[in-house]
């Protein structure tokens, strides 16, 4: 019971997590923390700072902008809670505007996190990461349910998953149910429900992927080897730049220390332009291994976007 519990609160209003909770055999944690992760990545603007203009082409337009993202977010809860209405249970939907200062926030934190240091950008020290996700208005309404009535409440929410539809995205299978409430939302929104699961796994994937390869290349094992090396003459004992980050997050009083020489040493081995550019790369290589889904992806997302603001405009 306290699994179906879990999986209703990691899936409430939130463009995403339900895929994640339906395509994974791990235990419900990890899928939470998977989801969150997720949901910040697809967040992540075609406006990254730390990427040349020519890094968004081609792909660019296939990243979805914080403020689409919030509006995706915000049209499948409302799409959402007027089928639970429909089936007797409420549904409270989280405001647009939290949604995209949160979806900015996401994207603003895995930029930082994902790419190496650059303090002309940031600043000193690092930036510290955003707070978690919203509060889910309907958590209180859900523990305050009997047993048999969340299990109802996560079925009219969520469909059964022995009843679901299942894609090969990116190489990998996953599946989301045909029924319950956010796979019609998420069919009205995106013209149906194949094309919805194809789009948000990839617009919320390419990204971690490219981040994998780029880890995988060789000038990038280099650059980082250099990185290292000067780290360590200045007493950090770093293995790359996300445990340097992680470090001075938990060690307040040493983060511009390690801040400073993070930087000094991302530029002395070139490692943020090595990264970027083999980024750059990997991303464009991933688009066309899986072309045709990314262009399939891309006019359903338009779609998606285009009556997402229709909703948004009906207030």
């Amino acid at each position: 019971m306290l699994r179906r519990r879990r999986r209703i609160l990691v899936g409430v209003g939130c463009t995403g997590l339900l895929i994640s909770a339906c395509s994974s055999e791990r235990p419900d944690s990890d899928i939470a923390a998977q989801a969150e992760s997720t949901i910040a990545t697809t967040a992540r603007s075609d406006s990254a700072s730390s990427l040349p203009p020519a890094a968004t082409e081609p792909g660019g337009s296939l990243l979805v902008r914080p403020a689409d993202q919030a509006a995706l977010l915000y049209a499948e809860s409302v799409l959402a809670a007027r089928c639970m209405r429909s089936v007797g249970f409420p549904y409270e939907v989280i405001g647009y505007e939290v949604l995209v200062g949160w979806m900015q926030a996401s994207a603003d934190d895995a930029q930082r996190n994902q790419f190496p240091y650059d303090a002309s950008i940031e600043g000193l020290p690092y930036v510290d990461p955003a707070e978690s996700t919203p509060a889910d208005p309907n958590e209180a309404y859900i523990r305050g349910l009997d047993e048999a009535a969340q299990v109802a409440y996560g079925d009219a929410l969520q469909g059964d998953i022995q009843n679901r539809i299942e894609v090969a995205v990116l190489g990998n299978n996953a599946g989301t149910p045909r029924d319950g409430c956010v796979s019609e939302a998420r069919t009205a929104l995106y013209g149906s429900l194949e094309g919805a699961l194809v789009s948000m796994i990839l617009t919320g994937n390419l990204a971690p992927a490219a981040h994998a390869r780029t880890r995988s290349q060789l000038r990038v094992a280099d650059a980082t080897d250099l990185w290292v090396e000067c780290m360590a003459g200045d007493g950090f004992v770093f293995a790359n730049f996300g445990e340097a980050r992680a470090a001075a997050y938990a060690r307040p009083a040493e983060a511009e220390r390690i801040a400073r020489a993070d930087d000094q040493c991302t530029k002395q081995s070139d490692l943020a332009a090595t990264y970027v550019s083999e980024f750059e790369l990997a991303r464009s290589i991933i688009i066309e291994e899986n072309a045709e889904q990314f262009a399939a992806s891309q006019e359903a997302r338009i779609t998606a976007i285009q009556k997402a603001q229709e909703l948004l405009a009906e207030g």
